[in-house]
């Protein structure tokens, strides 16, 4: 793979769109939202949340210009213990692939008459993350007839 950190930044930026708004730290968000969403998927590995983040300083320094770039793609593979650039890859794709499935899932609703955004995705996450129980049941009971596309290997 010629450049990863371009394929990354541009994985990244469709998460970003997922799980972001413009008002909001976007490193942080992503991340929380992220590992919160997975952990009620029944994906706990604790590594996801630091590997988001050092994806994210990938994504930030190839998108800014930096000139650290080797050095923190290297951060990246050590810290999720990636073999080489592909297992990277393939793992931020299953990232992006099981949250676009699932943004699709949840978006696919009409509430009281109306079609829901992304934001309803984003806000159920949020709700589940500060303890709101009737939002994790809400979205274990809308994916579970779809637990099988989520498989994260």
């Amino acid at each position: 793979i010629s450049q990863p950190n371009k394929i990354i930044t541009t994985i990244l930026m469709g998460l970003e769109a997922l799980y972001t708004t413009k008002d909001c730290d976007l490193a942080y968000t992503l991340r929380m939202r992220i590992t919160t969403l997975f952990n009620i998927l029944g994906i706990t590995d604790i590594s996801i949340l630091n590997i988001i983040k050092k994806g994210y300083d990938v994504r930030s320094d190839y998108a800014h210009g930096g000139i650290k770039r080797k050095q923190k793609w290297k951060k990246l593979l050590e810290i999720g213990q990636f073999e080489n650039d592909e297992e990277c890859i393939r793992y931020f794709l299953n990232i992006l692939r099981i949250s676009l499935l699932i943004a699709l899932i949840l978006n696919n609703k009409t509430i009281n008459n109306k079609k829901v955004d992304i934001s309803y995705f984003q806000n159920l996450i949020d709700e589940t993350m500060l303890g709101e129980q009737n939002a994790k049941i809400q979205i274990k009971k809308e994916l579970k007839l779809y637990k099988i596309l989520f498989n994260f290997n």
